[in-house]
């Protein structure tokens, strides 16, 4: 029986929403290779997080990292030009400071980070936003947890297209076959499935990251999974990347 049901598409930062198991687990798995990505590159693209401070300085929470196992993480900051790489940090905050001259739209990722037992390891590419959003409770900015970092490497590398840094999204969105069961518990509320997308844009696999009950999770990770979606594209190269898909179910 199909129920009419509404569809809501968010891009929204996964970390947000994964637990520190899951994000440990998905520090395990190697993105599949694009053609510019190093063969042993993690994945480590749900490890940033982020605020627009009003100063300008970008502070990195490093909880989610510590908490994965990770000894310090070296920061990339992109714009169409080229790139910042600033000096690996283990303090629990990052304050970056913006260097003079870099153009929006930029984007801040992590190029490489050491596991507990001191090996370092490349990240693959991956894009976490167009722009950076404002937080309204940023993490404290004093203290010896804090780390003032300032790029000590420019490397120039213009990007060739207008638009170097797109979020993945879906260009076809399939709605899933609702159970009865949900239209007689008048189930409403929004599903959010974690879709892993390789470099073309097909799913290599998909989780439920947030439900609003077990009855709908199955139709929803086979409405995402027969989804079609665009990856990230990072230095105007697409890349493999995550993408939050959600449904918002109103069933009457």
């Amino acid at each position: 029986m199909r129920v009419p049901v509404v569809f809501v598409f968010r891009v929204l930062l996964i970390a947000l929403l994964v637990s520190a198991a899951p994000l440990s687990s998905a520090l395990a798995a190697q993105s599949p290779a694009a053609a510019h990505d190093a063969p042993a590159a993690m994945r480590c693209d749900d490890l940033v997080r982020y605020w627009d401070d009003e100063s300008g300085v970008l502070v990195v929470d490093r909880q989610g990292e510590i908490r994965a196992g990770l000894r310090t993480a070296t920061y990339r900051l992109d714009d169409k030009d080229g790139y910042w790489l600033f000096p690996p940090t283990g303090a629990s905050v990052a304050l970056i400071s913006l260097p003079e001259g870099i153009r929006k739209p930029f984007n801040l990722s992590i190029s490489e980070v050491t596991t507990a037992d001191g090996v370092a390891k490349p990240c693959a590419p991956f894009v976490t936003s167009a722009t950076f959003r404002r937080n309204s409770g940023p993490p404290s900015s004093d203290g010896p947890s804090v780390a003032r970092l300032v790029a000590d490497s420019h490397t120039i590398d213009h990007a060739p297209c207008d638009d170097p840094f797109v979020l993945p999204h879906t260009i076809r969105a399939i709605a899933p076959d609702v159970p009865p069961m949900a239209a007689i518990e008048r189930i409403s509320g929004i599903v959010a499935v974690a879709v892993d997308l390789d470099a073309d844009g097909k799913v290599l696999g998909a989780k439920i990251a947030r439900s609003v009950s077990p009855v709908v999770n199955d139709v929803s990770l086979t409405a995402a999974r027969s989804s079609e979606f665009v990856p990230a594209f990072f230095r105007c190269e697409p890349v493999a990347s995550h993408y939050l898909y959600t449904i918002d179910f109103n069933v009457r």
